[in-house]
């Protein structure tokens, strides 16, 4: 219904509509280049999952599950991390 998805075009409505001021198309490159680092220094970690990202763009890319995936992986990395370093203890 809302067409089939294009490649970002850098048109700043996700960026307009974000209700806590984030940059989703700056955190969809860092992601899509697996930038991980980079986009937590952007902001992903304060995301709310809201997806107006993802219900504006007019690229239709789904902007708020690629979000909810990075932020899901950096939080097994990290437990990880954590277990490991507990472990050297």
């Amino acid at each position: 219904m809302r067409g089939e998805k294009r490649p970002c075009i850098a048109c700043g409505i996700c960026e307009e509509i974000c209700p806590v001021g984030l940059m989703p198309q700056v955190l969809h490159r860092y992601l899509f280049r697996e930038a991980y680092d980079e986009a937590v220094k952007a902001g992903l970690d304060i995301c709310v999952d809201c997806s107006l990202c993802t219900y504006l763009c007019p690229s239709k890319i789904e902007l708020a599950e690629q979000f909810a995936e990075a932020k899901e992986q950096l939080r097994k990395e990290r437990k990880e991390l954590k277990a490991a370093m507990a472990g050297e203890e």
